[in-house]
Parts: C-alpha cells; structure tokens; sequence
C-alpha cells in the first residue's frame, strides 16, 4: 500500500467558531418547547411523535422499525478525469446519519456491514445523536465501538451535521476521528495530491466561514465533505469535483412511488438522494445508517456507502 500523509489547514481559528456556533444553538432553543431540564424539543419533533403513535395504533410501527435495521452496502465506482494516478482505486467509506441513539444497539447493525469491507479512508458527515439538543453521552460508547471497528488506513475525517453540538468535537477527535471544522486537509501519495475540505453544518448554522472554507485552491482534485446538499452551488464555484453528504434520510418515510413528504432542505430539493451532477461537480447524497425522530423507515432503506475513484482514461 502507497504511504500517505496529510496537512491540515484552518479557515479560521476554531474559538471564533465556537462561539458563533455556541450563539446560534442558543437561539435555536428559544424556538423549541422545553419538555425536561436537559431536553427541548421542536415543533416538527411533537408532531412526529404523533405520527409515531398514529403508527401503533395502526400496528405499522414494528414494521417501520424492521425496515430501519435492514441498512444496505451501496458500492458506487466514480470516475474522474483529473484524479491523480496514485488515487485510482482509491476506497472511501462513507457514513453519515447514524443517529447511534434511534434504536438500540445499532451500532452492532452498523458493525456488521463494514467489518468486511476493505477501504482506505473514512468520511462521517455527521447527525450522531436523535435530537437537535439536550445530552449527548448516551452516543459516545457505540460511536467509539464502531470507531474500533473502522480500519481506515488513512483515518477516519469528520464534521457535524444539524442535530450535533459544537460540544461534541473534542470528544470525537478523542475518539480518533480528525474533525473538520470548516478546514481542508491535503491528502498526499507518491507525491500527488487531493484536497477534502469540511465544512459545518448549513442546514441550521448557516455562517459565512462555510463559504471561506471552500474557497481553496482550483487546481487540485477536490471533495466537498457537508452534512447537507445545499451547498452545492457553492462548492461547483470552487471547483470541487466530488460532493459528499446526507442529512435528507431520502426522505426516511416515503409513499410507495418514492415521493418524499418530508424533503427537510431549503435548497436543492431535486439532490434529495443518490449520485447527482451540477456542472462539471459529481455529487451523492446518503439516505445515511440510521433514523431520526421515529425509528422507522418505510419505502427507504439505509445504508453505508462504499466509493471507488477511478482514473477515467
């Protein structure tokens, strides 16, 4: 295996970070109904559980939830013409979503489709908890169980999505994962390069450091690492070639023809799942492990994802 080694470049300085995000997870309680000491929930949050116990009463709820445990390996082959040649064949394992708190022990569901897998790095783009607040600990276990059980020779590179706190970074990074907060990293082989940049979640911080951060250097082969598809204007002005993200759960409970009720994005509404293009830049957008809300799918189905760059000729 070729030896690879990274740089790691900061957009900005991460307590400038922090205490904007600090501020904007603050201002988003005060729109939320406090349902304990530690827990607030949203209006869309009660009216889910509504539908939840619509579900029992009409006996689908056990059904929904068997339909969240069968998550898929989706093995997807991309080919680019800028690759360099050291990164053709180069594997990534990309989880997003997995809501680790949803259903219990999902994790060992989680565990037992990626122990087989063979691949080079790992991108999670982020959603680690249920809810958009209250207490994270019960998370941190089966995070790391699958952190242990996630062999990426190059190492495993996040970044946080809307229902995490900027509490959970130093946690994660102690864990093993190299978080990117609105950062680059360059990954290097037999002297060539490809850049990953990471940026915070759009969806429900939006800041103008996401658009700094992917304001990087045009001439090298680029992935976009953002929990939500709607950056992807942004990121095909810059030049990135691959744009990675979850967030929608495809809809996590759709009608039998595939239409989605609940796209849950401001923008981008027609990359609400699957390999996209916009302009020269590929996208995939995950319908992610796991679930959020209600632990249940119906007319989707989870999965881990597992992408092949190739070298088109």
């Amino acid at each position: 295996m070729n030896q690879l080694s990274f740089s790691k470049k900061s957009v900005i300085i991460r307590e400038k970070w922090r205490i904007n995000r600090e501020q904007l997870e603050k201002n988003k309680l005060k729109y939320k109904l406090k349902w304990t000491d530690n827990k607030y929930l949203s209006y869309i949050d009660v009216a889910i559980e509504c539908f939840g116990l619509w579900l029992k009463l009409t006996g689908q709820y056990k059904k929904g939830i068997e339909n969240a445990e069968q998550i898929n390996v989706k093995e997807l082959e991309l080919k680019f013409k800028n690759l360099p040649d050291a990164f053709h064949n180069y594997k990534i394992l990309h989880l997003t979503d997995l809501h680790i708190d949803t259903i219990p022990g999902f994790e060992e569901i989680i565990i037992k489709k990626i122990k087989k897998l063979n691949y080079d790095v790992c991108f999670w783009t982020g959603d680690y908890r249920k809810y958009t607040s209250g207490d994270y600990k019960q998370v941190k276990e089966p995070l790391h169980k699958i952190i242990k059980n996630t062999h990426a020779s190059d190492g495993i590179f996040g970044l946080l999505g809307n229902h995490d706190t900027w509490q959970m970074v130093s946690d994660l990074e102690d864990m093993g994962i190299e978080m990117l907060i609105n950062e680059s990293i360059i990954l290097e082989r037999e002297k060539q390069n490809i850049l990953i940049t990471g940026t915070d979640d759009p969806h429900y911080f939006p800041s103008k450091y996401h658009e700094q951060a992917l304001k990087t250097e045009k001439s090298l082969f680029k992935i976009a690492l953002i929990h939500s598809p709607e950056m992807y204007e942004e990121a095909a002005a810059n030049a990135y070639n691959l744009y990675l993200c979850g967030h929608t759960h495809a809809g996590q409970v759709c009608l039998p023809n595939g239409f989605a009720p609940l796209k849950n994005l401001k923008k981008g509404k027609r990359f609400l799942h699957g390999l996209w293009k916009y302009k020269s830049m590929l996208g995939y957008t995950s319908p992610g492990c796991g679930v959020s809300g209600l632990p249940v799918r119906f007319n989707t189905q989870g999965e881990v994802t597992l992408i092949t760059l190739k070298k088109e000729a």
